[in-house]
């Protein structure tokens, strides 16, 4: 073993939820006072950058004079060498230190959490859901699986707010991908999965209330289908004081006009092509079962099946 215990350790940084670094199997918590927590977990964020030491010493230490905030980020910076020489890490390697700039240097092996989440979530941005190939879903599906939480959740300061938001807008975007994705290949249970998620974020979005309705309905489950809409309807009124959209009140109503079918009936109609044309012949149930299983052209059908049967009555 190298003089005095130092070796190079590789990195794992949780940077979702509560804060956590890992060298080897060790866990760093040598620390003197949360500020030098703060002070790696910003570095961390920088994946990379370094950080002019006038722009940490404002961000981290915005209550001070410009002299005083440089003074405690050069103790803070003594104390970040200090916790990590006491899990035999080297901080020499990791902390680059000049008169002008600090930065974190990510070192081979090294992991962060929020760095695979970025690279996971590239996709999104790129990408039609419905035609995602396998692999591209896996890797936005391990990347809103390492979401823990929201961004440095015992963090308060005014520099953490923006990039947390940040970043949970990123994660909505991530499972609304998966939500989209998993209905366009009939993945029922899995798109059920991901709007849940969703709405455990925001319970609010109505459109996937509305999704997830038309989820259940079309595994079979028309009565949680109803119960979703209920939810929707009383979380909206609770907290909005709004009623729900005119869309998400036709599919509503649209499923309590028409009978259910066997799911049988209903894979057999949701596995057509998505492109088949209007046949005026079909009844209500029919081209709602079709409505629901080809989201894209769902509007126009629904508005009819509706129609039709405002008109029976």
């Amino acid at each position: 073993m190298p003089k005095g215990g130092i070796v190079q350790r590789s990195f794992r940084i949780f940077l979702f939820g509560s804060f956590e670094i890992f060298a080897g199997p060790k866990r760093l918590d040598g620390f003197a006072c949360q500020r030098a927590r703060e002070l790696l977990a910003f570095l961390a964020l920088q994946d990379g950058r370094s950080c002019h030491r006038a722009y940490l010493a404002a961000a981290l230490w915005s209550h001070l004079d410009e002299a005083r905030a440089r003074k405690a980020l050069n103790t803070e910076l003594w104390r970040l060498a200090v916790a990590m020489k006491s899990v035999g890490v080297d901080p020499e390697p990791r902390l680059n230190r000049t008169a002008q700039e600090v930065g974190f240097n990510k070192q081979p092996g090294d992991w962060i959490d929020m760095s695979i989440f970025a690279n996971g979530l590239q996709h999104v941005h790129r990408e039609d859901p419905a035609s995602a190939t396998d692999d591209h879903l896996r890797d936005v599906e391990n990347a809103v699986n390492l979401y823990r939480g929201d961004l440095l959740e015992t963090v308060y300061s005014d520099w953490c707010f923006v990039q947390r938001e940040a970043l949970r807008a990123d994660q909505l975007a991530g499972l609304e991908f998966l939500l989209q994705a998993k209905m366009a290949r009939q993945d029922w249970t899995g798109a059920l999965a991901a709007g849940n998620r969703l709405l455990a974020l925001d319970n609010l979005m109505e459109n996937v209330h509305r999704a997830l309705m038309r989820c259940h309905y079309m595994a079979g489950n028309r009565p949680s289908a109803i119960r979703q809409y209920s939810l929707c309807e009383k979380l909206l009124r609770d907290e909005l004081v709004v009623e729900p959209m005119e869309e998400t009140r036709r599919v509503y109503e649209t499923m309590l006009a028409v009978r259910p079918r066997a799911q049988e009936a209903v894979t057999q109609e949701a596995a057509r092509p998505a492109n088949v044309a209007r046949d005026p012949s079909r009844t209500p149930a029919q081209k709602v079962d079709l409505a629901l299983a080809n989201i894209n052209t769902a509007a126009g059908w629904l508005e009819d099946a509706s129609r039709e049967l405002r008109d029976r009555k």
